[in-house]
């Protein structure tokens, strides 16, 4: 036993230097530690984590690691908007006080939410956006081939890699859907994969490629969408798609705008038999997945105000259900199951405040790219490295809306001070 302890000892020292020595340079170079963040999130699966207590994912390890580099840097001015994020936050962590809250709850809103939203917040600022959706841009097109590569030849080499832990027993096994072997990449999942891809794809629109390179790597990430053979992801995939050519007018090209129809036209016509072809195949399957969904509704009468509902169940091995449901296939209801009434209520109103950012307002990539989710919110919860993209995105989204909007501010303070001067002349005249 003492020799055990002295081990853990050292490993956790070594962990700590190493990650001591990681924040240094990627302090110097917030470019190198973004990209590589990106780079665990697109191509290493959940399962290959350090277990401290808890099993720590290599991209929340990374993504903490990263954000406090930022963080030390450089802390941009926080406005309205993430004072809301803040407030859910803290209405998801408040259960704590009173001892409503679960163990995994409460890190997945540190490890997770937190952590994707201040890579999002913090990154636009340091590193560049037009830099930034450029690396994004690249990696996912990568992620959009490997889909394709995956699909065609049966090849799952990223499904099969890593130690072999519960995580990898419960993520690695590929999906199928019409006796077609599904795409899954490294996200454990077809719709993690195929809505990390619907999101992608809106902000490689903003990069600063070529119209016909943006529009080639949207095509492969729609393909990599489509090769996943789930709903969600086509259904975030063409919302966002459509949204982008509706309400980016301004920051997006009237060529790329007309390309965008003629890809979203030309894979219907591609794709829309071999898709129908698919889900007839699957039969009851699809439709069983969808009524399942359904019956999901029937546990809001177990939500509380706050914390956690009192119908969640833990096995010995770690396996949670809620009134003897074990997959919880919408991220709303468990947002409510999870943390409560408050945190679902205000999960709405910060959507809904999106919703009419986009329709109303002069929208960001991100911001439509995080609105374009809302279908996957209703369908998913919010798994494996999907979870962390998702609210990389939405911290994305205030960071680029709130920076539009002081733009916004400075040039009419710029005008109005203007028209003054001219008008102190024309008086002095």
């Amino acid at each position: 036993m003492p020799t055990l302890s002295i081990e853990l000892v050292l490993s956790g020292l070594l962990a700590l230097g190493a990650g001591l020595i990681f924040v240094a340079v990627v302090r110097r170079s917030p470019r190198a530690g973004i990209a590589l963040w990106l780079l665990t999130v697109a191509f290493v699966p959940i399962w290959v984590s350090i277990t401290v207590v808890i099993s720590l994912p290599m991209a929340n390890l990374v993504g903490v690691a990263v954000a406090v580099s930022l963080w030390s840097r450089r802390v941009p001015r926080w406005g309205v908007a993430d004072l809301l994020v803040l407030f859910l936050f803290i209405s998801a962590l408040a259960p704590l006080a009173i001892g409503r809250l679960s163990a995994p709850s409460a890190f997945g809103v540190l490890l997770v939410w937190v952590t994707g939203y201040a890579l999002g917040r913090l990154a636009p600022s340091q590193v560049g956006e037009s830099w930034l959706y450029g690396c994004v841009a690249v990696i996912f097109s990568i992620v959009g081939v490997l889909a394709l590569v995956e699909f065609l030849t049966g090849w799952h080499g990223l499904s099969s890699w890593g130690p072999a832990n519960a995580a990898k027993a419960t993520w690695s096994p590929i999906q199928g859907r019409g006796g077609l072997e599904r795409a899954e990449g490294a996200f454990g999942h077809s719709i993690a994969l195929g809505s990390s891809l619907a999101a992608t794809m809106v902000v490689t629109l903003q990069s600063r490629f070529r119209p016909a390179i943006r529009l080639a790597m949207v095509a492969v990430m729609l393909g990599g969408t489509v090769v996943a053979l789930s709903r969600t992801g086509l259904i975030c995939a063409l919302m966002g798609l459509v949204l982008a050519v509706l309400f980016l007018g301004r920051s997006l090209e009237r060529k790329v705008r007309l390309g965008l129809g003629v890809v979203i036209a030309g894979g219907a016509v591609a794709v829309l038999p071999f898709l129908s072809d698919v889900f007839s195949t699957a039969g009851t399957e699809a439709t069983g997945s969808a009524s399942y969904r359904g019956n999901l509704l029937s546990l809001l009468r177990y939500v509380d105000i706050l914390g956690t509902s009192e119908s969640m169940r833990r096995t010995v091995t770690g396996e949670l259900s809620f009134a003897g449901f074990k997959s919880i296939d919408s991220q709303l209801i468990l947002f409510a199951l999870s943390y409560g009434w408050m945190t679902l209520v205000w999960v709405m109103v910060l959507l809904g405040l999106a919703v009419v950012a986009v329709v109303a307002g002069r929208p960001q990539a991100p911001m439509v790219a995080a609105v374009a989710q809302i279908p996957a919110l209703m369908t998913v919860a919010l798994i494996t490295q999907y979870a962390l993209l998702f609210w990389f995105v939405v911290g994305l989204a205030v960071a680029t809306q709130s920076r539009d909007a002081s733009s916004r501010i400075t040039t009419t303070a710029n005008l109005d001070r203007g028209r003054d001067s001219n008008l102190e002349g024309t008086l002095g005249r």
